[in-house]
């Protein structure tokens, strides 16, 4: 019987007229013991059982085309086998041999209609599955239709500050995401939730950074005593200590003080520590995704005189230690991918020629031991383009062999994700930067920890904008003042807390699949969101949820500063002082910035009207929540950025304006307070709603003081 191809148009007709029916068998076939194609075969499978589908699963070999009904394969490009029944039903995929890349086919064989779902590898196949399952969630069966695809950014990837242990801090743990989750980040039960979320949105990076990480998770043969037993937290006035020690940033992480509380919160050896590890890292490589350690340096905190082993960079020991180290990392890790570096934080007044030095002569030449002793080891290494030059740079790594893939990485727009979709940092670095150079781009969020945000036309801006694939290798996104594990800050919260990833999925979405395919449309995103709010008016949800979402970036170009500790929008505050209207920082000029802002709050207060008398549970209400508070704090900085404008010429006016202010801050306040606890931030300081209110306040008294 001749084979018939299913084109769009047919799919699009089947809508229609529905071809499947509740209650009909379907059948799924798969290439075995490929745990990446299980992991979406149990999405595949659940969702079909959803939609009435009585499933039948097998593995490829045992195909038949006696099948009636509603046939899914999934498979991997290279299996020849699967190639030859592809051609006997006359599929033809697009030959690409792109990592990640896969196809999707649909043939008609009398009564029986298969979908193929075809990966250029392992993580393509997973890919595949997940889009057959997704689509048939948000519109059934019939909506299948074919297409190709391949990744728009190569490595799409999370940045966490791993807060392993009070001894080996990521940089600055002192806040209070960091020091909850320390107990959270060695819990299996947490990665696998947290890794699952993430292969769903196509991430396939982690990237855990501490300064010293090391005696958490390796022991070393020739400085045993350096690894540390069981996970210890300190029990301090984390408020005070954070005043008293600047939130503990660079060589202040460790004092004393710090070290006479400590407290342990989970008994493990060593070796229970790496077996976690290889368990948590085996679940990511069973999702596609890959582990980086990330540090900065020269810390040794939880090595610090053992051995002999000092911060100095003269230290002959230090960097035997950092060497042998390096090289035990990636022999107990079989499954590590690769390691980052920075030269710095604690390399002050050091020129870059002896900081890179140094950096080979430990990482550097670990990783070449690792090289030499498994020739066919792959190993990417990062190294940060902070506090060094890149001359220095490339002249000392000119010693890795091909077995090494060398990469760059950039803090591509400073401490503020959320502010410019084409932030312009890295133009004149690119510009002479060496040819043929790769770079990560460290997309860095410390703007926005509390709410829900959610605008797919500013991420897909964004992306489309980054630099050309021949110079960007992938993207880690992430925080320094927050660590994005459980929450612990909400007002209403889980028996068991809720990942970060889930109560801001919209968010992650974004991210994961825009960076995949910055094509998905705006539809697309709204389908998802129906998936989380079934039956209510998603498309309208999905308007108003952009226009609050455009407030703190609009605030943040008007009110610009470049490093995290200096400015936490949500609390108009940094790490040193509160931005008060009588700093040089808010300036003249900001009339029209005002205007935008307080369009889009006033454009989300009104439409919320009507979503409030929308029954839901407590993520609907709380999410209308999130964008009802930024709208506030949006009129807010409106008001505020108007009193800037007129603080010289017309003192009345200014101080109209900051008493408005203030009736918008008490109205944020309130409903913060309502969802969310003040918090700590390890590197911006007091997110405090009630402590906000009495600055507003004291701005008013400054002007009226003049």
């Amino acid at each position: 019987m001749k084979k018939l191809i299913l084109t769009p148009l047919f799919v699009l007709v089947s809508v229609l007229c529905p071809l499947f029916a509740f209650g009909e068998t379907a059948s799924i076939y798969h290439t075995p013991d490929v745990p990446r194609v299980e992991f979406a075969l149990n999405d595949l499978l659940q969702t079909l059982k959803g939609h009435g589908f009585d499933c039948n699963v097998s593995i490829m070999e045992t195909m038949t085309d006696e099948v009636k009904g509603v046939r899914f394969v999934i498979g991997l490009r290279q299996d020849e086998a699967l190639g030859e029944r592809m051609k006997l039903a006359g599929v033809e995929l697009v030959h690409r041999e792109v990592p990640e890349a896969y196809s999707i086919r649909i043939s008609r064989d009398g009564d029986t209609t298969t979908f193929w779902g075809i990966g250029a590898d392992a993580t393509g196949a997973m890919y595949a599955g997940l889009d057959l399952a997704e689509t048939i969630s948000h519109d059934g069966v019939s909506a299948i239709v074919e297409k190709d695809c391949a990744p728009h950014v190569g490595k799409r990837g999370l940045k966490m500050n791993i807060p392993l242990d009070a001894r080996t801090p990521a940089y600055a743990d002192a806040g209070d995401a960091a020091q909850n989750n320390i107990a959270v980040v060695w819990d299996i039960d947490f990665w696998k939730e947290h890794l699952d979320a993430l292969a769903r949105d196509r991430y396939n990076t982690i990237t855990l950074w501490g300064a010293h990480p090391f005696p958490s998770l390796v022991k070393v043969p020739e400085y045993p005593d350096v690894a540390l037993e069981d996970v210890k937290i300190a029990d301090v006035d984390w408020p005070v200590w954070f005043a008293k020690y600047a939130g503990g940033e660079g060589a202040k992480g460790m004092t004393k003080e710090f070290l006479a509380s400590l407290k342990v919160v989970k008994k493990m050896t060593i070796e229970e520590k790496i077996e976690f590890w290889r368990e948590v890292m085996q679940y990511a490589d069973d999702r596609g995704i890959e582990f980086h350690i990330i540090t900065w340096n020269i810390f040794v905190w939880g090595a610090d005189g053992k051995y002999g082993i000092t911060g100095s960079i003269d230290n002959e020991t230090t960097i035997d230690y950092m060497r042998c180290t390096v090289r035990s990392l990636f022999e107990t890790y079989p499954l590590l991918a690769g390691i980052g570096v920075t030269a710095g934080e604690n390399m002050k007044k050091i020129s870059p020629e002896r900081k890179e030095n140094w950096l080979w002569d430990t990482y550097g030449k670990g990783v070449m031991d690792i090289r030499n002793a498994y020739p066919d080891r792959k190993i990417r290494f990062i190294h940060r383009y902070w506090m060094s030059k890149i001359p220095e740079i490339t002249k000392h790594f000119d010693g890795f062999d091909d077995g090494v893939d060398f990469n760059f990485s950039y803090k591509y727009a400073k401490a503020r994700l959320y502010s410019h979709t084409n932030p312009s940092f890295v133009d004149s670095i690119l510009r002479d930067a060496p040819e043929g150079t790769k770079w990560w781009w460290n997309l860095r969020n410390d703007d926005i920890f509390y709410f829900r945000w959610g605008d797919p036309d500013y991420v897909r801006e964004f992306i489309n904008n980054f630099p050309s694939p021949e110079q960007t290798e992938g993207f880690h996104m992430g925080s320094d003042g927050y660590v994005w594990g459980r929450e612990f800050v909400s007002t209403e919260p889980d028996p068991i807390r809720e990942l970060e990833v889930e109560k801001h999925w919209y968010k992650f979405m974004l991210w994961g699949r825009l960076g995949y395919d910055p094509k998905l449309s705006n539809t697309f995103f709204e389908k998802a969101m129906q998936q989380r709010f079934p039956g209510k008016p998603t498309k309208k949800l999905q308007e108003v949820w952009s226009r609050a979402s455009k407030i703190i970036p609009a605030v943040n170009r008007e009110h610009w500063h470049d490093w995290d500790y200096q400015w936490a929008v949500e609390a108009c505050s940094g790490r040193k002082y509160y931005h008060a209207i009588t700093e040089e920082c808010w300036k003249p000029g900001g009339g029209a910035a005002a205007d935008e802002i307080q369009g889009y709050a006033d454009f989300v207060l009104k439409e919320l009207v009507e979503l409030r008398k929308i029954e839901g549970d407590k993520t609907w209400r709380r999410t209308l929540g999130d964008m009802e508070a930024m709208s506030h704090l949006g009129n807010y900085y409106a008001e505020k950025i108007r009193a800037a404008d007129f603080k010289e010429s017309d003192l009345k006016k200014a101080i109209e304006c900051l008493k408005k202010a203030l009736k918008h801050w008490e109205r944020y306040a309130e409903i913060g307070q309502k969802q969310y606890k003040s918090q700590l931030l390890s590197r911006a300081g007091h997110a405090d709603w009630q402590r906000g209110y009495e600055n507003a306040k004291k701005d008013i008294m400054l002007l009226e003081a003049k």
